[in-house]
């Protein structure tokens, strides 16, 4: 799947990554929307130790769920919950 990918300070790019399996109890989306919010501009210019490039930036995420991990409620997915 194609992700926008911090590569260090000031360094973006679009490329390829792994999609996720879900864990336990978690589900995976298929991304509609994704926001970039303010701690994310603070990562992009380097402000935050804690962000260790390559990273995937975007976790404000709206989607529909597509697979359910092992104990997820699968009534999740294909849209909105039944």
């Amino acid at each position: 799947m194609k992700a926008v990918v911090w590569q260090g300070p000031r360094r973006m790019e679009v490329g390829e990554w792994a999609r996720p399996e879900p864990a336990r109890e978690w589900v995976t989306l298929r991304p509609e929307a994704a926001g970039i919010c303010g701690s994310e501009v603070e990562g992009y210019v380097g402000r935050q130790p804690n962000r260790r490039p390559p990273l995937v930036m975007g976790h404000e995420v709206a989607g529909v769920v597509v697979e359910a991990g092992p104990g997820a409620d699968r009534s999740w997915v294909g849209g909105a919950r039944r």
